[in-house]
């Protein structure tokens, strides 16, 4: 079972005893308001994130990537999804890093993604370099933390 579908079916579990237990399932908007008040809502929403300062990563477990139709040339590239300890962030490679890692992220996979600037092709065009990291956890831990939910330290 993939780490996406393991917090989705915990998410539902929990929303749902939570509900079960307070006995207010009367109608949809007082659910949510419950919800909302036992911080039982995530958003679905990923932050897009632009790179730009050398050396910044983003640690997370691989969700998706989407194939995009670029403005330029007519060619595709990808946006990755991954989930975050803020959060879903989203985020293109460029072509040449999507060639070279794009079908080799696994879902549920964490990964440390780190920008190293620009580089140039022999024909001069620019393209971003990273070093894409696969996190392998094995005794130490779960592949993904758990979070504390909010107002707890």
């Amino acid at each position: 079972m993939s780490y996406q579908t393991t917090c989705n079916i915990t998410f539902f579990l929990s929303f749902i005893i939570h509900l079960i237990l307070l006995n207010i399932m009367k109608s949809y908007q007082e659910i949510y308001k419950a919800a909302q008040k036992a911080n039982a809502t995530k958003s679905l929403n990923p932050v897009f994130h632009q790179w730009g300062k050398e050396g910044e990563t983003i640690i997370g477990a691989f969700v998706s990537k989407a194939a995009i139709p670029s403005r330029t040339a007519g060619n595709t590239y990808y946006q990755y999804q991954f989930e975050t300890d803020d959060g879903l962030i989203k985020f293109a490679l460029g072509g040449p890093a999507d060639s070279d890692f794009g079908d080799r992220f696994t879902e549920g996979i964490v990964y440390a993604i780190t920008y190293q600037g620009k580089g140039r092709s022999l024909t001069g065009n620019e393209f971003n370099l990273f070093e894409v990291e696969e996190i392998s956890l094995g005794d130490y831990g779960p592949a993904v933390p758990e979070k504390a939910p909010k107002g707890d330290s």
